[in-house]
């Protein structure tokens, strides 16, 4: 333990990417572990999409966003930490909830693990869930 929060290793951490990428879902979006693919983002229902803008450097937080497609843009976005749950919404409505059970930050890549994803839609009916997405950024290398 950590001030207070349990620190996962990074042996552990990496099982569960392993095994997380082994995962095929296939519901709204296609949640798969293509070959060479690294996926940033969760397509949900109604042209949603959760996608993982970035990792802090400690790997304990991540930055969120919640896109709509017709509306091109950024409807919400929330930095939440390891161990947190986290609630995004669109004009005052809320549309994806779900727990963040994993930040990693490593050399190569970033990663996320979520799990219990709930996406409602603009009424408050569920409509959408996945019990856990990895999603990842490839990091750039600096010139």
């Amino acid at each position: 333990m950590l001030g207070g929060r349990s620190v996962m290793s990074p042996v552990k951490f990496l099982a569960i990417v392993a095994v997380s990428m082994l995962l095929t879902t296939c519901s709204a979006g296609i949640i798969s572990a293509k070959e060479g693919k690294i996926n940033d983002t969760l397509r949900l229902e109604d042209k949603y999409r959760l996608h993982l803008k970035d990792v802090d450097v400690d790997g304990e937080e991540c930055w969120l966003q919640l896109i709509k497609k017709n509306k091109n843009n950024v409807v919400d976005d929330i930095v939440v930490a390891e161990g947190e749950n986290f609630k995004l919404y669109d004009d005052g409505n809320l549309i994806v909830e779900g727990y963040c059970e994993a930040v990693f930050a490593g050399i190569k890549f970033n990663a996320v693990k979520l799990i219990y994803i709930e996406q409602y839609d603009e009424s408050g009916n569920l409509i959408f869930t996945q019990d856990e997405v990895l999603l990842m950024t490839k990091k750039v290398k600096n010139k």
